[in-house]
Parts: structure tokens; C-alpha cells; sequence
């Protein structure tokens, strides 16, 4: 039997907590607990789980395998190589209602949520996240940790480079790619390439270069 323990205990981790009660069959695995640096994180829910500790304290055992919970991009950055060094095994979690082409090729430790589709020879990279009823179209990639929001889309031959935010209801027109550590604000499109660290917002979106 395998144990799952999830990294963060905030409200995606607490999705995550209710998706993998329902995906992993009880025989196989079981849910162990969460990792947060907040000891407080689950007061007042109701998770019939604990708090095992941090990505520091904790000590791995051979038969954890964990689930990267947490929507923020530099804490990613920050808590998997910690964890991977220690030797973590992460699962790659896909809800039962997403439409995953078998084309596609999807990388470690993401997470797909409900009604998510992800069509035919789409690449998703390791640790990325597709929040509910996000989207990506037809021979597309998404790079390393990137987030899609609710709601979010990618549209067909469209490449984002790694750590890209695309907020809630936001759009990648098709044929565009997107630099890293680019963020497109919620309710936005994206209609032109972007270079890296770039600020997308509006409809038309305007482009403003944030750092880097």
C-alpha cells in the first residue's frame, strides 16, 4: 500500500485532498496526510487528515508518494527541489472528468482537475497545474510549473515556456508562445507572442515587461 501525502494544506490542497479520496482506490493507497509549514492550516475544515510536518521536518518513507497542492510558482520552485533531493516519489493526479487525448504526453507530479481537457499531442510538462475546466488545444505545450487557472485556454500550436500564470477565463490564441514567468491576468488574451517576465491584461491583451 502506498501513502499519499499532499504538499499544502491550504484550499487547493484541500481539493486536491477530496479528489485523491475519490481517484485512488482505498486497497491501493491511502491518504496520509498533508505537509504544511502552518500547523493551523486545517483548523475549522472538515478534513479527516493531519498535518505530518514540512517539506524540511519531514522524514520520506519508501512508501509515500506525494501531490504537489499548492497554486504558487515560486513556492514550487522553492519546496519540490527540497523534497526530490530527499528523494520524493510524486503522482501525477488526472480527475476521472478530464478529457485527456491518449496522445498526449504528460509530464510528473501534474495535476488536472475536473473537466479539464487536454487534446490530441499536447505536451504538459512536470509539475504543471489545469485548474477546473481549464483547456489546451491540439498540438500545444505547456512548460515546467506553469498554472491555467478556471476556466483558462490555450489554443492550438501554442507553446508556453515554463512558470507561465494564466489567470481565470484567460486566453492563449492559436500559433502564440508565450516566455517564461509570464503572468496573463484573469479574463485576458493573449493575441501576440510574449517574451519572457511579461504582464498580459485586457481584450485585446497589452503586453508590459514586469522584471527580468
Amino acid at each position: 500500500m502506498y501513502d499519499i501525502v499532499i504538499v499544502g494544506a491550504g484550499g487547493f490542497g484541500r481539493e486536491v485532498y477530496q479528489y485523491a479520496k475519490s481517484i485512488y482506490p482505498s486497497v491501493e493507497y491511502r491518504i496520509k496526510g498533508f505537509l504544511s509549514n502552518n500547523p493551523g492550516d486545517l483548523d475549522g475544515f472538515d478534513v479527516d487528515s493531519i498535518i505530518l510536518g514540512d517539506e524540511n521536518s519531514y522524514e520520506i518513507q519508501e512508501n509515500d508518494r506525494f501531490i504537489f497542492a499548492i497554486g504558487n510558482i515560486q513556492i514550487k520552485k522553492r519546496i519540490i527541489p527540497i523534497l526530490k533531493e530527499k528523494g520524493a516519489k510524486f503522482l501525477t493526479l488526472i480527475h476521472p472528468t478530464a478529457v485527456v487525448f491518449d496522445t498526449a504526453k504528460i509530464g510528473e507530479g501534474v495535476v488536472i482537475g475536473p473537466f479539464v481537457t487536454v487534446s490530441d499531442h499536447v505536451e504538459i510538462a512536470d509539475f504543471v497545474m489545469m485548474n477546473f475546466y481549464s483547456s489546451v488545444g491540439h498540438d500545444s505545450k505547456v512548460g515546467k510549473y506553469s498554472i491555467l487557472s478556471p476556466y483558462a485556454t490555450v489554443n492550438g500550436f501554442s507553446t508556453l515556456e515554463e512558470e507561465v500564470f494564466l489567470g481565470t477565463h484567460s486566453t492563449v490564441t492559436a500559433y502564440k508562445t508565450i516566455g517564461r514567468e509570464t503572468q496573463i491576468s484573469a479574463n485576458s488574451v493573449a493575441m501576440y507572442n510574449t517574451k519572457p517576465y511579461s504582464l498580459v491584461y485586457g481584450v485585446p491583451g497589452k503586453i508590459k515587461k514586469i522584471f527580468g
